[in-house]
């Protein structure tokens, strides 16, 4: 059985079409697993970010908030709706005066302040 020229166009770009989608579905199942999400203060302080697990807070640090101690850093995070009292002790970027957002792991405090 022989295919006419419009049979095997249409079987080429259905193949095609299932080659994509499949590999459209690797990617995106590679993605889900190894993304970084980050959470707001005020999502942390309402439990929507996980328990037990290494997460990211992101929003602004707080002016004047900075505390070193050596290589312990202390400092608060804010999305200008609440606060939250993080620490860390890697290698942090030198926080200037203004208001600068954060993007370095930190453990946070369960005090909100």
């Amino acid at each position: 059985m022989t295919l006419s020229p419009r049979q095997t166009r249409f079987a080429l770009i259905a193949g095609g079409v299932l080659v994509l989608a499949a590999a459209a579905a690797f990617v995106l199942n590679a993605f889900q697993n190894n993304l970084v999400f980050f959470f707001t203060p005020t999502q942390v302080l309402n439990g929507e970010a996980p328990t037990n697990k290494i997460f990211r807070i992101g929003g602004l640090v707080k002016v004047g908030s900075v505390q070193r101690n050596g290589t312990d850093v202390s400092f608060v995070v804010t999305d200008t709706a609440k606060t939250l009292r993080c620490a860390t002790v890697v290698c942090c970027p030198i926080c200037s005066q203004r208001a600068r957002a954060w993007w370095r792991k930190a453990v946070w405090m369960p005090k909100a302040s």
